[in-house]
């Protein structure tokens, strides 16, 4: 492995855990143009670090993992991540392999151990890490065993951050996915899954499961309402302009049955979309309110955006990470940034 790293990454900078492990069971090769990696502290089973973006210079904590395959064994990595947690101020990023799943849907072909997916669960709600969210295939290791029992294949990953002007936008229920013809079903069969653990987390297990079923179905049947609106109505018109040329014509009269229920169902969608994001109580105005929606959100937009404010020390801040940073500080000296937290036993 040396001799691959000096042949191929010498561009790179090598930390690894030998001194933890006799095998080195993690390496972590880093571009020292592009980010300053500072080593914390390391054990058999992570390496913690501190990691600056020396073009932003954007600070973050990243703990790489590779856990011990039996669940005692993981323990010590358990407690240590509780540790690294305690008083942390920046945010904080844990990768690599833990060899346990949350779930156990989330493993195929043998037999999960409960108790140490519980003791995984633990570890993250006293950290307070989640899930992070992901696309691509849902198993990511294989252990290859009609191939060769040494051969094992592990998926990579691709980490990215957004800048400061992206932001995230988290997932939201919207009303409409309800007018579904398939909604029913849809939640009846994948409510199931994620029965695991205490009631929040398997709260929270059904909705993350249900989370890519509805982005699907927002997709497939409720995408580009507007658009979809203007289009069904457009339909709808010229269907009725043929019947008003003959009413009586049962060809006609049939076939305006589709465009009809099509658009019914687009603007019973746009309205309740309009509705939940304009927050206010169903007003009877005219055009079926989108204007009256369209003006509320914009005034929610307005009230929502807080573009400059002074801090405790009377500094005036401008822009979105100064005030980011206002508030922080502020909260820190009002709540404080420590607490004291109970190990898993």
């Amino acid at each position: 492995m040396k001799a691959v790293y000096k042949g191929r990454f010498r561009q790179f900078s090598l930390v690894t855990n030998y001194e933890s492990h006799p095998g080195g069971r993690i390496w972590i090769l880093s571009n020292p143009s592009t980010v300053q990696l500072t080593v914390l502290c390391k054990g058999t089973q992570f390496i913690h670090c501190s990691l600056l973006h020396i073009a932003t210079q954007n600070r973050v904590l990243v703990t790489f993992i590779y856990a011990l395959n039996r669940a005692i064994e993981r323990i010590e990595l358990w407690k240590t991540l509780q540790d690294l947690s305690v008083g942390k101020t920046l945010p904080w990023m844990c990768l690599g392999d833990f060899n346990v799943s949350l779930n156990s849907d989330e493993r195929v072909g043998c037999v999960p151990h409960e108790r140490g997916m519980q003791d995984f669960r633990d570890c993250l709600h006293y950290c307070g890490l989640s899930d992070h969210p992901y696309t691509g295939g849902l198993f990511t290791w294989h252990n290859k065993q009609m191939a060769s029992p040494r051969i094992s294949d592990h998926a990579p990953i691709l980490l990215t951050i957004p800048s400061e002007g992206h932001l995230i936008k988290p997932f939201k229920y919207l009303n409409c996915w309800a007018l579904s013809d398939g909604f029913q079903n849809l939640v009846s069969q994948y409510w199931t899954h994620g029965n695991l653990g205490g009631k929040i987390f398997s709260l929270f297990s059904k909705l993350r499961n249900m989370r890519k079923h509805f982005k699907q179905l927002d997709s497939t049947e409720f995408s580009g309402l507007t658009q979809r609106v203007t289009e069904a109505k457009s339909k709808l018109m010229d269907c009725q302009v043929a019947l008003q040329l003959s009413p009586l014509s049962k060809p006609l009269l049939l076939q305006e049955k589709l465009p009809l229920d099509s658009y019914t169902k687009l603007k019973s969608a746009e309205i309740r979309v309009l509705f939940q994001r304009a927050k206010v109580q169903h007003l009877q105005q005219s055009d079926a309110n989108t204007k009256y929606f369209y003006a509320s959100i914009a005034v929610r937009n307005s009230r929502n955006t807080i573009g400059a404010i002074t801090d405790a020390q009377g500094k005036h801040c401008l822009g979105q990470k100064e005030v980011a940073h206002a508030f922080l500080n502020y909260y820190k000296d009002l709540l404080g940034s420590t607490e004291t937290r109970a190990a898993i036993p």
